[in-house]
């Protein structure tokens, strides 16, 4: 069995691209179950099933059990390790500002010429990333709602 927050393992599992469809899945969604997961990613349960399993072992996701329902989210400290190994390895001077660049960055940081093009992109990408965190936050709050006008059950 891999052992949990070996970096080379993490690495490894994070090699499928379904894998990383899931973990953008439960960062944008929070806790799901398999066949929601399943659902979202057009496969079988039992193929989402055989990911998450690799991905627990790695230390990347957790499952919880709730009654039949088995929710799996991400594992913060096995995502941390892996983002801060690659920060330490960044040779770029962005200090881990990340290929979206919402982190605070200073211009030329990453050691290249600052230009009205780049800093155009960089806009445009920051202004698409504000748009999903609107719509995540509007989902939670409708999320939220529907909870709320459920009659509760005894």
């Amino acid at each position: 069995m891999p052992q949990k927050h070996d970096p080379s393992e993490m690495f490894r599992v994070l090699g499928a691209t379904a894998r990383l469809h899931i973990i953008e899945l439960l960062r944008r969604r929070g806790s799901m179950g398999v066949t929601d997961l399943a659902d979202e990613l057009g496969v079988t349960p039992a193929a989402v099933s055989q990911h998450l399993k690799l991905m627990r072992q790695s230390g990347l996701v957790t499952k919880e059990r709730d009654g039949y329902r088995v929710p799996y989210s991400l594992d913060a400290d096995g995502l941390s390790s892996c983002c801060n190994m690659l920060v330490d390895a960044c040779s770029c001077g962005c200090h881990g500002a990340g290929i979206d660049g919402a982190r605070p960055r200073s211009p030329g940081a990453c050691g290249g010429k600052v230009t009205l093009e780049a800093l155009q992109e960089r806009k445009s990408a920051l202004e698409e990333a504000l748009r999903n965190v609107k719509s995540d936050i509007a989902a939670l709050r409708k999320a939220t709602a529907n909870e709320k006008d459920k009659p509760e059950t005894k």
